[in-house]
């Protein structure tokens, strides 16, 4: 099962604050948005069909502003499940 995922995102009108740049909680949104997707593509493949991840920590490594019509990659590698939490 591949536990990495990627996704490639353009920053529209919508996801610019009053900086002119990506504001930090779109990041977060976009993190939970792919983990969604992520589950999506691999649960029928596990034991927890039935059940749903969660975001319980992320990391977010920023290198550099993200501006109008750039593009970006959000990526999601969850540990391997470890029962109820």
């Amino acid at each position: 099962m591949n536990l990495m995922y990627e996704k490639q995102i353009r920053v529209t009108e919508e996801h610019i604050d009053g900086n002119n740049h990506v504001n930090n909680v779109q990041y977060v949104h976009w993190v939970e948005e792919a983990a969604v997707e992520h589950w999506e593509l691999l649960k029928h493949k596990t034991a927890y069909a039935d059940d749903a991840w969660m975001l319980l920590d992320h990391h977010i490594q920023y290198k550099k502003q993200v501006y109008l019509n750039d593009i970006i990659t959000v990526r999601t590698y969850p540990i391997p499940p470890e029962g109820a939490k």
